[in-house]
């Protein structure tokens, strides 16, 4: 074989083997989360979506999921218009927590996955927070967050040929701190770099600059401020007379904003929002951050974003099913404390906020809807806050935050209360000082149970105390911390807070809490004792769609005379890029009712709807005792029908159910009543759209009938 052959067949062998090791790294991304709700932290409950824009400010989203389980995204188009998404996934082909990067030649339509390869990082932890710049010469330039075994966290770089596989290089960024997600960028003459991190100035951000792009010196702490908070950054692109930075706010739930400066130096926020969270189709939840654009070869701008995977609600009781009731009960209130008379009429205090200056007034409702004007209380009549003693006598509490103890007053009659003399209870030494919102009850043992929130601004969690049965509340002793399990979530909006409690028909104690706005519940069996968290959401801000809920605060809950549950609550009201306003709102549980009876042949079957749940009860005559066959679903469906088809012996049963976020009619078809169904028995056979409606209108409640000609009707 000669040398010209040997020269011709060189690069067949090269491209072949590309080709070969490009196959081996693709993958097919997971759909769907990959990890329980609580899991906060890392990508497998992340989302990366699409959005385009014309200038880089006005986005629109595509409702397009790139990927589920990735999170940090960075992008760059190389000088052919390929695009190059590159991203943390959860699981990446077999492996979990990698690199990945996604690959597009049509403008960010369809992608093609591949794990990244990453040489010299043995021993170290695993590379995370890519970002990717391409030289001049074609050199795809890679920064990760990594260390070596036992030291603090810093920026390295890698270098490759195409845009998969990279070699280490060495240190690029090593601030006082840990710098996290790094976002490179040349700028005036500069390579420019700026990091996430524990700053000594919150909120902040690492700053560094490197001519060659490669050893970045340390030029201080930078912070991007808009509206008043504190912003992380995302990504930095050039655009025309400067450069754009995008980010996104600490505070919850987080929105997409951008800085501009002109010489990557000095930079300020630009007006308006880039991107906020719309929960309308379903894709999106818990906010939108950390944005990455680039600009396309036809100059439009291709956007990147991280949101949280929402999943169904579950819940396995009618009275965890809690939904909005239109309109509101009070506006410019916080701070709801309900509480229902022998009549049914409902007492609510409140925080009044109309005037500038909080004041607390009553307003009273025949139906706990619609109230009267808030007036000055005249007495403590209806004050849900008052606790009856044992002993027959009534205390009120109150915690005196400038002397640092929980004082009380007392009354005989429940109306007028005179201030008890010292402490009833002084914050233990875990509690550093401070208490938050408390909550009270009495025990069957006679004992009062106080729990409330302490260490604010540390663990920032529920503990509790406890006055012993013959001392009707008057010294309360500390019993311990962490009641709910979350010392271990960081604190701050991570924590269950906002506590509040009820006590159920059959004596279980059913406490509310709010974590990042949403509403959770906890139930204990032991009196106070321990508590366990119960599946699912109470209520959340995306529930409501009468108008915007960023978050929702101190929850109340109190049972309605027909034996329904309401919860009061305050919500934070408002498009993100505006001031809140508060009002107070209220979601009420449904009965557990909406029977439906058919015959199938030789029993009659009824249907009973619990809340999201269906059971199944049988009788031999239509007006005799039936008798529960079984549960077909404790969150599949409620509001069911049913019909039996003789010719193939099975049920067809009709439910109702959300699917993101709206009402759809869903059908099983089987042979028993006794066995649960399964989520794949389901199938959608009624949307709004199917009846001419918009893709936001819900179907529910639905009701089929036979025909004479063997048809079937559902309505």
């Amino acid at each position: 074989m000669g040398p010209n052959l040997l020269a011709c067949l060189a690069p067949l062998v090269t491209a072949s083997a590309l080709l070969w090791g490009q196959s081996w790294t693709e993958f097919t991304p997971p759909k769907g989360r990959g990890c329980p709700r609580e899991v906060k932290g890392g990508p497998c409950g992340k989302r990366l979506m699409l959005a385009r824009s014309p200038d880089g400010l006005s986005f629109t989203r595509a409702n397009q999921v790139v990927t589920d389980q990735g999170d940090v995204p960075d992008l760059v188009v190389d000088s052919d218009g390929v695009v190059y998404l590159y991203y943390v996934g959860a699981t990446v082909g077999r492996e979990l927590n990698k690199i990945a990067v996604a690959i597009s030649r049509d403008r960010g339509e369809t992608w093609t996955f591949h794990k990244a390869v990453l040489e010299g990082f043995e021993g170290m932890s695993e590379p995370v927070d890519p970002d990717v710049v391409i030289l001049p010469d074609g050199t795809f330039r890679l920064f990760v967050t990594s260390s070596v075994r036992g030291e603090r966290l810093k920026t390295y770089y890698a270098e490759g040929r195409d845009g998969i596989r990279f070699s280490k290089r060495g240190v690029a960024f090593e601030p006082p701190g840990e710098p996290l997600d790094p976002n490179v960028f040349f700028a005036g003459g500069m390579w420019r770099i700026f990091a996430g991190g524990q700053t000594s100035r919150p909120g902040a951000n690492w700053r560094g600059t490197s001519p060659g792009g490669t050893s970045f010196t340390f030029d201080g702490e930078e912070m991007f401020v808009k509206d008043g908070l504190p912003h992380a950054v995302s990504n930095a692109i050039a655009v025309d007379g400067g450069y754009r930075m995008y980010a996104f706010p600490h505070a919850l739930p987080p929105v997409i904003h951008s800085f501009f400066s002109s010489d990557g130096v000095s930079w300020s926020p630009e007006a308006g929002v880039r991107l906020a969270m719309d929960p309308a189709a379903g894709l999106e939840s818990e906010g939108v951050k950390d944005a990455a654009v680039a600009r396309l070869a036809d100059d439009s701008y291709l956007m990147v974003y991280v949101t949280v995977i929402d999943e169904p609600r579950v819940s396995s009781a009618w009275d965890l099913e809690f939904r909005p009731d239109p309109g509101i009960r009070i506006a410019a209130a916080q701070l709801p404390k309900p509480w229902v008379s022998e009549s049914g009429e409902v007492h609510l205090y409140f925080e009044d906020l109309s005037t500038g200056r909080p004041r607390e007034l009553r307003a009273v409702s025949s139906d706990g809807l619609v109230f009267t004007s808030g007036e000055p209380p005249p007495d403590r009549y209806g004050d849900p806050r008052r606790l009856r003693l044992p002993d027959g006598a009534w205390r009120l509490y109150l915690y005196d935050p400038r002397a640092g103890e929980l004082r009380s007053s007392s009354s005989q009659d429940g109306l007028s209360f005179t201030p008890d003399p010292g402490a009833r209870y002084l914050p233990h030494p875990e509690d550093r000082g401070s208490m938050g919102v408390y909550d009270h009850f009495t025990d069957s043992q006679g004992g009062v149970v106080l729990l409330y929130v302490g260490d604010m601004q540390g663990l920032n969690n529920l503990r509790r105390a406890y006055s012993p049965p013959g001392d009707n509340g008057w010294t309360f002793q500390f019993d311990r911390g962490n009641i709910l399990g979350d010392a271990g979530a960081g604190g701050g909006p991570n924590s269950f807070v906002d506590p509040k409690s009820i006590r159920l028909p059959d004596g279980r104690i059913r406490l509310f809490v709010m974590r990042q706005g949403t509403i959770h519940s906890f139930i204990s069996e032991d009196e106070g004792h321990t508590f366990q968290r119960e599946e699912g959401e109470r209520l959340s801000p995306g529930d409501f769609r009468e108008f915007d809920v960023r978050s929702l605060h101190d929850p109340w809950a109190v049972r309605l005379p027909d034996g329904r549950y309401r919860l009061y609550a305050a919500a934070a009201m408002g498009k993100p890029d505006a001031p809140a306003r508060f009002a107070i709102v209220s979601a009420t549980t449904a009965l557990p009712a909406t029977p439906d009876v058919y015959f199938d042949g030789s029993r009659w079957v009824l249907y009973i709807s619990h809340g999201a749940g269906t059971s199944a009860w049988t009788s031999s005559s239509l007006r005799g005792a039936f008798t529960k066959v079984g549960d077909l679903t404790a969150a599949g469906g409620g509001v069911p029908c049913g019909y039996f088809d003789a010719a193939s012996q099975r049920y067809w049963t009709f439910a109702h159910t959300a699917r993101n976020g709206v009402s759809v009619i869903r059908r099983a078809v089987h042979s028993s009543l006794s066995a649960a169904l399964a989520e794949n028995e389901w199938q959608t056979v009624l949307t709004g759209p199917d009846l001419g409606l918009s893709a936001k209108a819900g179907v529910e409640s639905p009701d089929v009938v036979a025909l004479r000609d063997a048809q079937s009707v559902l309505r």
